[in-house]
């Protein structure tokens, strides 16, 4: 292949690809660094950009759900599992293995292996198959555990929400977010709720991704955004001026039905803006290739951030402090994991496509 060929490939934008997700998915991934980068802060400024960082990880499994739940390929479930697994499964498992039979064995990130590195690292694997099944081993893999379990359940939630009329979606929309209210809300005054609540966990936003992509939603984008603005500033200005009260508030960053509705404005406010942020061809290429690498980002974001703390320490006190971070943190995690990703997890990816792929045309023919 020439090297025109190449490059009209690497620029290539498949039809009815859609930018804009591409777009929020690179603002998720660096939003989480922010998050990760300022801490826990508690003068106004850096509340406000807590805040702001804070849509960015429920935005991620808002968009599992616009961009699985919504397609109109149908799947078998075998094939589903098998293209998951190749598209994240492999990621984690190699992610997963370098931490932790590497990074948390002391080695630096970049450290060329030895002989005896290598054998530590192979005689390692077995016992780090077991820690990671235990749980997270590093503060940020949480995430890992909880987008595996949604994508168990995704083909059969799909089968479930596109049998639904949009009454149903509406009243389903609703059921969750009283039965939230009731979870959440009643612990800010002592009061438990102990009737279970089957959509308490980080479903809800796959499933609000799907009813945001109905046509009844896009009709009201507008409003949306502007609700989710509300509610928005709402709970920054709970957390300014009623600490002590949001405190006692469950899930208050992440489920509570105030968080919902935000990242449910802020992902209308981006469709609305469609037009102009996908305006531009060479942005959109950007953003496409970008995309490819923010999961790597994120599995390698964390030990990036403890090493620039000893590095470049916490600056983070201002604006221009907590951009210098952010910035540094992004482009560092995204240079190793175009090496990493590249020389090893694309080319493991390539090859398990390669073999499960070729297995179905053998037993086609």
């Amino acid at each position: 292949m020439s090297s025109k060929a190449l490059w009209k490939k690497y620029i290539e934008i498949p039809e009815g690809h859609r930018s804009i997700f591409d777009f929020l998915r690179v603002i998720s991934c660096i939003g989480i660094i922010g998050l990760h980068v300022t801490g826990d802060r508690t003068e106004p400024l850096g509340l406000f950009m807590e805040a702001v960082f804070r849509i960015s990880l429920p935005m991620f499994f808002l968009l599992s759900g616009v961009l699985i739940l919504t397609s109109k390929k149908e799947m078998k479930i075998g094939a589903f599992y098998l293209n998951r697994f190749e598209k994240i499964g492999i990621p984690i498992i190699v992610y997963l293995l370098y931490y932790t039979c590497w990074i948390i064995q002391g080695h630096p990130i970049l450290e060329l292996p030895t002989v005896q590195s290598a054998s530590t690292f192979i005689g390692l694997i077995p016992s780090a198959i077991s820690w990671n099944l235990n749980g997270p081993l590093y503060f940020h893999m949480w995430f890992l555990y909880e987008i595996i379990g949604i994508y168990l359940v995704m083909p059969f939630l799909k089968k479930g929400l596109n049998a639904m009329s949009d009454g149903y979606l509406k009243a389903l929309a609703v059921v969750i977010l009283i039965m939230m209210c009731c979870t959440d809300y009643l612990t800010a005054f002592g009061q438990g709720f102990a009737i279970t609540n089957y959509f308490a966990f980080w479903i809800i936003y796959p499933i609000f991704g799907y009813i945001l992509m109905q046509e009844f939603s896009k009709r009201h984008y507008r409003g949306i955004a502007i609700v989710g603005a509300i509610f928005f500033t709402g709970a920054f200005l709970a957390k300014v001026f009623f600490p002590g009260f949001t405190g006692r508030v469950a899930n208050y960053y992440d489920l509570a039905p105030h968080m919902i509705l935000t990242v449910c404005g802020a992902f209308a406010l981006v469709m609305l803006l469609e037009k102009p942020l996908t305006h531009f061809r060479w942005w959109n290429v950007l953003m496409k290739r970008l995309s490819r690498y923010t999961f790597g980002i994120y599995l390698i974001h964390g030990y990036i951030i403890s090493w620039w703390r000893v590095a470049q320490g916490t600056n983070n006190g201002t604006v221009l402090g907590t951009i210098r971070s952010v910035t540094g943190v992004f482009f560092l995690s995204l240079l190793f994991t175009l090496v990493f990703d590249n020389l090893i997890t694309f080319p493991l990816e390539k090859l398990f496509h390669f073999l499960t792929h070729r297995k179905k045309e053998t037993q086609t023919e």
